[in-house]
């Protein structure tokens, strides 16, 4: 039992790590797109571009995870959520690379269409399944997902119409 122990705290210290950066840098590729309000980035690292740290962002993430803690309480309450949030993001990304073959990569659209066809045969009914968990854990990913894209989207077009105005 010790070993498996050490096992899932070293995976959980893996795991929480890539989830920070890749929150750092797709929060800075947002602020850069105009999707989020300008933030302190601070650049950790002389040598390497990507090695950022954003403060405002690390103490959302820290107060977020231990509220999601302390309220959910049980462990099947938490895989409920992940199981959403993979599933979803599994038929999302395969939505999302079948448009951007499409128009950027101008891939044939019947081919697009049966690889995307054949994705979300196994996507959708994993995605299904997880549908069950929405109120035992579930719903908080897509409660997160709603309320970044109403951040981003109204941030965008807000800050579109003040320039569009300015000029």
């Amino acid at each position: 039992m010790i070993p498996l122990l050490i096992l899932a705290t070293l995976a959980t210290i893996i795991a929480s790590q890539a989830v920070i950066s890749g929150v750092f840098s797709l929060t800075r590729q947002a602020v850069r797109l105009g999707y989020l309000p300008p933030m302190r980035i601070v650049h950790t690292s002389d040598m390497e571009s990507g090695q950022i740290y954003i403060p405002a962002i690390n103490w959302l993430l820290y107060t977020a995870v231990v509220i999601v803690i302390v309220s959910f309480e049980h462990s099947g309450n938490l895989a409920a959520a992940y199981g959403i949030a993979v599933t979803g993001i599994m038929v999302l990304t395969s939505i999302l690379s079948a448009t951007v073959a499409v128009k950027n990569w101008h891939w044939h659209r019947y081919l697009v269409w049966l690889l995307l066809v054949a994705m979300l045969l196994i996507d959708i009914p994993l995605f299904l399944a997880n549908v069950v968990k929405i109120l035992s854990g579930g719903w908080l990913p897509l409660a997160l997902g709603l309320i970044m894209f109403t951040i981003m989207t109204t941030w965008k077009s807000e800050r579109f119409r003040l320039l569009r105005r300015l000029h």
